[in-house]
């Protein structure tokens, strides 16, 4: 196993199924996928068009359950698990 999917592996154990910041917008980890060409964080969305998307872990997320305090981070999770529609 090389090196830079030892470290998406760690990445998502540590933060699968909690809400991260990719790029401008919160949503939850689900994992990560890979192709022949490359590795690809695998991201859900929220609200009224519930969707999942991929996008290269080349970029990086940030994550939110060890920057915002517990009490915070508790509030936004159950605002983001009733604003899904699936």
């Amino acid at each position: 196993m090389n090196e830079n999917l030892k470290q998406i592996k760690l990445e998502v154990k540590k933060y699968k199924n909690t809400l991260v910041i990719d790029f401008n917008k919160i949503v939850l980890l689900l994992g990560y996928k890979k192709d022949p060409d490359d590795y690809y964080w695998h991201f859900e969305t929220f609200g009224p068009n519930t969707k999942t998307y991929l996008s290269s872990c080349v970029g990086k997320f940030i994550p939110l359950i060890n920057t915002l305090n517990r009490k915070d981070y508790d509030r936004l999770y159950i605002w983001f698990n009733l604003n899904r529609t699936k």
